[in-house]
């Protein structure tokens, strides 16, 4: 598990840019206390679709997940569920990201992988609303549904416009070969 330079220093620009994205200035509140649109999720899915599985989980999972739960201020219970777990599942997308490229219908595969990924991010924010703020299951799953989806939707339609300049990039700059 070696990085590059060039990858630290292309998860540390786009983690960043996912952490001011969050900043409430940059977020759209539409629900009381945390619910609100952000677009933090674009910068933290091109990184998936650039990097390996694994250096997208720590981007993601560890990096971005553990300032924004501090950014946030919800408390450090939240972080296994609402950060860890649900930022974590945007690894998905660097599991797919071949058949993304390199097959003949891989906005196909984006768009599912967009949807899985919105979904687990739904389970872990409802399991946590369960668990750490005491809701029912329909409580907690109709509040957490109504932003996260609409997240989603958006991060996949910004994603459907970058789709063509994501395989350029990852063809002229693919992920290098680690050197032992």
């Amino acid at each position: 598990m070696k990085y590059t330079i060039k990858d630290i220093a292309e998860i540390g620009i786009f983690t960043g840019l996912a952490l001011v994205l969050n900043l409430p200035i940059f977020s759209i509140h539409i629900m009381p206390n945390a619910g609100s649109i952000s677009f933090s999720l674009i910068p933290l899915c091109v990184i998936a679709l650039r990097k390996k599985w694994w250096k997208t989980l720590i981007a993601t999972s560890v990096i971005y997940g553990l300032f924004a739960c501090l950014i946030d201020g919800y408390g450090f219970q939240t972080y296994p569920l609402d950060y860890m777990l649900a930022y974590g599942s945007i690894t998905l997308l660097s599991l797919i990201k071949k058949p993304i490229f390199e097959k003949k219908y891989g906005i196909i595969y984006l768009m599912v992988g967009m949807i899985v990924v919105t979904l687990l991010r739904i389970l872990f924010s409802t399991l946590s609303g369960i668990w750490i703020y005491q809701f029912t299951p329909l409580a907690s799953f109709t509040y957490n549904a109504t932003y996260i989806s609409i997240t989603g939707a958006i991060t996949l339609g910004v994603l459907l416009i970058l789709f063509k300049p994501l395989m350029i990039i990852n063809q002229k700059y693919p992920e290098t070969k680690e050197i032992q």
